[in-house]
């Protein structure tokens, strides 16, 4: 199967069978499943070294003085505008044997707007 996103409906209509039928087939017999993308985190090294530092320089300044690191701290409302439409979770079904790893994929999330 070249393309393992197909829907159960799809392949019904080509091979002129049931979509029940199909979907019989492919997890009953073939011992297939559709299995959704993992979501892994999407940070390198210089990312997660980065936060690390930030977090302790804040942490520092929020132990040295609470109230006055309170009263700084601005927090801003941030829209994350992407160059392309990510694909969701259920677009990245695929049909796969039980037994194969689940596909992974980094995750992306959308702005609330």
């Amino acid at each position: 199967m070249e393309d393992r996103r197909l829907k159960v409906r799809e392949i019904a209509k080509v091979v002129g069978m049931s979509s029940e039928r199909v979907y019989h087939i492919l997890t009953d017999e073939l011992g297939m499943k559709k299995l959704s993308a993992r979501w892994v985190p999407f940070l390198t090294l210089d990312h997660k070294r980065t936060r690390l530092e930030m977090s302790e320089q804040n942490l520092a300044r929020f132990q040295r003085n609470q109230q006055d690191f309170l009263r700084r701290f601005v927090t801003t409302d941030e829209t994350w505008v992407h160059y392309y439409t990510p694909e969701t979770k259920p677009q990245s079904k695929q049909w796969k044997h039980a037994e194969s790893p689940p596909s992974k994929k980094a995750k992306a999330v959308s702005s609330a707007g």
